[in-house]
């Protein structure tokens, strides 16, 4: 069944049908939102989109194209996260949590047990210490695993390292971008939209997008190939 089938019948209430063309879209949608979130909340957020696309999927005009709506769905989900690059402007980081106070010197009589200690290991009444629990994934996460890029150009590895792998090194030319560039090279270069359908989901005309991409990629390029220094150019 090809897509415009797929969609016309999803846009008639059919669930198998949607859940199909999200199966085909789910790695695009991943990709892009890993690209300018953080995780776990890509996954949350491309979720999230799907399900949002689906919502509103019955208004779409009959013989639209599918993706440029998709996106249109996705790039407004992601914009209003809390943690999405624009929304990260001017952003204080959370408080960190108090320190607990140290506790209170024992003022019990030499010779006997402080009132309210813990039990003897060797006790028959304590039992073994609870297993720490491993760290779980999010309900609701994308199951498309896609490992995460840094939208502030900063590796998930320790301060100071310097991974040179072609993963990182796409996170940092990302980083150089303006928001502009970053939007309209994943839009065409990741998730395969042609210049007019990224033109009609950001609301920028083709020559526009056309140049924004251009310049995403020369700069990206430089970065790959270690020929000058991420910065952002739109001279």
């Amino acid at each position: 069944m090809d897509e415009t089938t797929l969609v016309a019948a999803a846009r008639r209430g059919s669930r198998p049908a949607f859940l199909r063309l999200a199966e085909s879209y789910q790695g695009r949608v991943r990709a892009v939102t890993g690209a300018v979130l953080p995780e776990p909340e890509a996954g949350v957020v491309a979720r999230d989109a799907l399900v949002e696309t689906w919502r509103r999927l019955p208004g779409l005009p009959a013989g639209s194209h599918f993706a440029p709506f998709l996106f249109t769905v996705v790039r407004e989900v992601a914009l209003e996260a809390p943690t999405s690059t624009a929304g990260r402007a001017g952003a204080e980081p959370a408080p960190s949590p108090p320190e607990p106070s140290a506790p209170a010197p024992s003022r019990t009589p030499a010779g006997e047990p402080p009132t309210g200690s813990a039990k003897s290991p060797t006790s028959p009444q304590a039992g073994p210490a609870a297993p720490t629990s491993p760290a779980t994934e999010p309900t609701g996460s994308s199951p498309v695993s896609v490992p995460p890029h840094s939208p502030s150009g900063r590796g998930s590895g320790p301060v100071g390292s310097t991974d040179t792998s072609p993963r990182a090194l796409l996170s940092t030319g990302l980083a150089g971008l303006d928001a502009e560039q970053r939007e309209a090279f994943l839009l065409a270069c990741v998730a395969g939209l042609r210049y007019e359908e990224v033109a009609s989901v950001v609301g920028r005309s083709p020559a526009a997008v056309a140049n924004d991409v251009y310049r995403a990629r020369v700069r990206i390029a430089a970065v790959l190939t270690g020929d000058q220094e991420p910065r952002n150019d739109r001279s």
